[in-house]
């Protein structure tokens, strides 16, 4: 696993708003397919927390309704 993080380049241009990541391999269709895994499994992660965040702000704003 330490070699693959060591092959992973993630970069965040704030002007741009735009992260870039890149994996270096010697065989270009396998970085493809592992940068391919790593966006799939984070915008899974990212999905999770916006649902829970969207969950906690649901039941805060019945129980705001509910006070009212």
């Amino acid at each position: 696993m330490e070699i693959y993080n060591k092959r992973l380049i993630i970069s965040y241009d704030e002007l741009s708003r735009t992260l870039d990541i890149t994996f270096l391999h010697t065989d270009p269709q396998r970085a493809k397919e592992i940068l391919s895994f790593i966006i799939v499994q984070a915008e899974k992660k990212l999905n999770m927390y916006d649902k829970e965040n969207g969950n906690k702000l649901l039941d805060y704003i019945k129980s705001q309704e509910k006070r009212n």
